[in-house]
């Protein structure tokens, strides 16, 4: 017995429609080579155009993922529990290979970000002796920006709204969008992260550029750690207070309330320990500042010997300060892993 496929149900209502493949190809603004493409089962529809071809034969979504009409009033296909069932797993293949497709495309924007600290590093490596410290901003700058831009892209095509006439199969939809939303947030953080790691090099370009005398080159990534963390919240609220909601209400996530419950006791928790470190951060930059301007106050001398300690004091500020951020983030995890693994356990 033949396998029914979408390839070979679109070609037999294309034949008695009697549409071309150019024809119908012209209806969805596609080639003539991408139907055949599917007519010949290498590939399937965008799950973005299964509504639109659907319209087309007078067929519904889920005739069409299932490569048949539904039988009115017969009795059920042998081995399938319900209607849709076959529509569910060719639905769930197109998604799979739709997600293969955003997962690859991902990599681009983590590389840009790898990339732009590599350019960072070898800045740093160079020194101000040759007058590419600013590059060490602007470069990874643009790089995560490029980044960001081209995640948002990728995951504006990667997920996908719920048609009315795909409203059966919504839940496994907003699956797939749940997971695409999850990688897009990882990547467009790790950028924004880089991206305040290295914005203590824009002082090469300003009027403090004289600090860079009393600084290590090296030293400046580590208050640019606090900057990364700081950008890298900044993006993760966005996403839950303005993105996610709007998501939510067109459809195209769908959460329990349970779910729900847990992301805002997780953002309590994430919001209380950035208050308590970024605190901490924040005195760190002040002290830090404050040894630079008045360097005296921590300076000893011990009879002939002298002792100075001021820039002691700063390079143990400088040091804390990614340590900061380091223990926060694991203090983070640490619970809400400890929480995840209650809620599953009632």
């Amino acid at each position: 017995m033949e396998k029914k496929t979408i390839g070979k149900f679109i070609s037999a209502l294309r034949r008695a429609k009697g549409l071309t493949q150019r024809e119908l190809g012209d209806m969805l603004y596609v080639t003539d080579k991408t139907v055949s493409r599917w007519e010949n089962d290498e590939c399937t529809p965008d799950l973005n155009l299964i509504p639109a071809i659907a319209d087309i034969f007078g067929v519904t979504c889920d005739e069409l993922l299932r490569g048949e009409r539904r039988q009115h009033g017969g009795e059920q296909p042998a081995g399938e529990s319900a209607p849709s069932e076959r529509g569910k797993k060719q639905l769930e293949a197109i998604l799979r290979r739709k997600y293969s497709t955003f997962r690859n495309l991902t990599f681009i924007p983590f590389g840009l970000a790898l990339l732009g600290l590599i350019v960072a590093i070898i800045c740093v490596l160079c020194g101000k002796e040759d007058n590419v410290t600013w590059l060490g901003f602007l470069l990874p700058a643009f790089l995560a920006v490029t980044a960001i831009i081209c995640e948002v892209l990728f995951a504006i095509n990667g997920t996908v709204k719920p048609e009315e006439q795909l409203e059966e199969h919504a839940r496994i939809i907003c699956t797939h969008n749940a997971k695409v939303m999850r990688l897009t947030i990882a990547a467009i953080i790790t950028n924004a992260f880089i991206f305040g790691l290295c914005m203590p090099f824009v002082l090469a370009l300003s009027e403090f550029s004289s600090l860079l005398n009393i600084w290590n080159i090296e030293q400046l990534f580590r208050p640019g750690t606090g900057l990364g963390c700081i950008l890298a919240l900044a993006a993760y609220g966005i996403y839950f207070k303005v993105i996610r909601p709007r998501m939510v209400a067109d459809g195209t996530l769908k959460f329990t309330n349970d779910h729900d419950a847990a992301i805002a006791a997780d953002n309590k928790l994430l919001l209380k320990i950035s208050l308590i470190f970024g605190i901490i951060y924040i005195i760190l930059v002040i002290f830090s500042l404050v040894v630079i301007e008045n360097p005296n106050l921590f300076y000893f001398e011990s009879g002939t010997a002298g002792a100075d300690y001021s820039y002691t004091a700063l390079t143990y500020a400088y040091l804390l300060m990614p340590v900061d951020c380091a223990i926060g983030a694991i203090i983070y995890f640490a619970v809400r892993a400890s929480r995840n693994k209650k809620r599953k356990k009632y």
